[in-house]
């Protein structure tokens, strides 16, 4: 009897298992690509003259928009900046924002610094800070409350004349060739009750193979 119960209850939590799988929400996945051509200002110490960079933020796409300085903007759930072919050894690698990345899809650059910190995007590379002042061009139709789309995300390059900034040198960056994606993904993580049931399941099939044992004729 306990086994054909166990039994029931693993058929029954790989069902919900399923079903949660199924439900789970997705991740936007927004990615900018492109190299930094030193524009201007100060030293390029860094070597990033050259360079390649990959932009990536990550969002789940059942968020809405909440307001921040009037406008409507959503943290993104991770970010990293990748940077590859620097001049300079020690710079190359793949960095986290300091505070986080919030999305602004109606503001110049979109993209900028996390609750706790200025509004600029910044990044702590090779004992400097790289920061992003503006990335792409804004796009319209979207307030507070809404849910986040792909659609929010735009693929036009800003025209603001310095992309990056070195801080300690207030070298300028500008991006050339610039290009963007988005994508949705599904991201299935099993709900903690799926676990459960499954592992009871589990569970109760194992001591039911035990009591079998016990109760066999030596």
């Amino acid at each position: 009897m306990f086994r054909k119960l166990a039994l029931i209850v693993s058929i029954g939590s790989l069902a919900a298992l399923s079903a949660s799988l199924q439900t789970n929400a997705a991740v936007i996945t927004y990615t900018a690509t492109g190299n930094l051509q030193h524009t201007g200002g100060g030293a390029d110490t860094l070597g990033l003259d050259g360079a390649s960079f990959e932009f990536k933020a990550f969002f789940t796409d059942t968020d809405t928009y909440i307001e921040r300085f009037g406008l409507p903007s959503i943290l993104s759930t991770g970010d990293s900046l990748t940077i590859s072919g620097a001049s300079v050894v020690g710079t190359d690698g793949t960095y986290n924002e300091i505070a986080g990345i919030v999305f602004y899809p109606t503001f110049p650059g979109q993209f900028f610094g996390g609750p706790t910190e200025g509004v600029f995007a910044e990044w702590s590379v090779g004992g400097d800070i790289l920061r992003l002042i503006y990335l792409v061009n804004p796009v319209g139709g979207v307030s507070i409350g809404d849910t986040i789309d792909i659609a929010d995300f735009s693929v036009n390059e800003s025209s603001v004349s310095n992309v990056f900034l070195l801080l300690s040198t207030s070298a300028e960056y500008q991006i050339t060739n610039f290009a963007t994606t988005v994508v949705t993904s599904n991201s299935a993580v099993p709900e903690p009750t799926s676990l459960s049931l499954l592992g009871i399941g589990a569970i109760g099939m194992a001591v039911g193979a035990v009591r079998r044992r016990r109760l066999r004729p030596s």
